[in-house]
């Protein structure tokens, strides 16, 4: 059994790979596929989505047939392509935790292609991120045009605006999370950190860049 949240990768394991095999060379037999256009082994990845989706995408044989169960209960099937890739996109049920699995089907010979991944879906609420950018010049403190940019791992998101001829810059009805903050100055990012939007209040910060030869 394992446990994650977030984007994550999975292998199957030596067993299945080898209950697997001799599917893969009847298909080779049979299509003019080579060995390097198997996928081996077998990967998928999970990613959450703020409006309670979650996409799934991997790779398994090619023109599997891709049987999905959610909670112990079948949702459908998906092909995979000619490479055996994959795409699933399905909702989900806000504030729960749940079991995804995955069985694959090529000549009505089925497969495991996952053990149970467990994802929990937590509720996203919004807020509003606002701020000055300033850099230290040889005459003082002043406001500067700069691309400003969120980042958040956890949702794979990634948001960029840039500020105006005041150093103002804001993100407006964003997800309230935790973020990587950068700031851009032509080429070089001139500053990071780590922000947290919230909900209850309009977040504003000041940056202030030190002097930039």
């Amino acid at each position: 059994m394992i446990t994650a949240s977030g984007a994550f990768t999975l292998t199957v394991t030596e067993k299945q790979i080898q209950m697997m095999k001799p599917v893969v060379e009847a298909l080779l037999a049979t299509a003019s596929l080579t060995a390097s256009d198997i996928p081996s082994p077998p990967v998928f990845k999970v990613k959450k989505g703020v409006d309670s989706s979650v996409e799934i995408t991997g790779t398994a044989l090619p023109h599997a047939t891709i049987h999905l169960w959610i909670d112990d209960k079948y949702y459908g099937d998906y092909m995979a392509d000619a490479l055996g890739r994959f795409e699933i996109h399905e909702m989900m049920v806000m504030g729960a935790t749940h079991s995804i699995r995955l069985f694959q089907e090529v000549d009505d010979v089925p497969s495991v292609l996952s053990d149970a991944v467990f994802v929990h879906i937590s509720p996203v609420s919004y807020g509003t991120l606002s701020g000055y950018v300033y850099v230290e010049t040889s005459t003082g403190s002043k406001p500067v045009f700069a691309k400003v940019s969120l980042k958040n791992e956890e949702y794979e998101l990634y948001i960029e605006t840039e500020t105006s001829t005041s150093g103002y810059f804001e993100f407006t009805d964003i997800p309230a999370l935790n973020y990587t903050l950068a700031v851009e100055i032509g080429s070089t990012v001139a500053y990071t950190s780590t922000v947290n939007v919230d909900t209850s209040t309009n977040t504003i910060i000041h940056i202030d860049i030190p002097y930039i030869n």
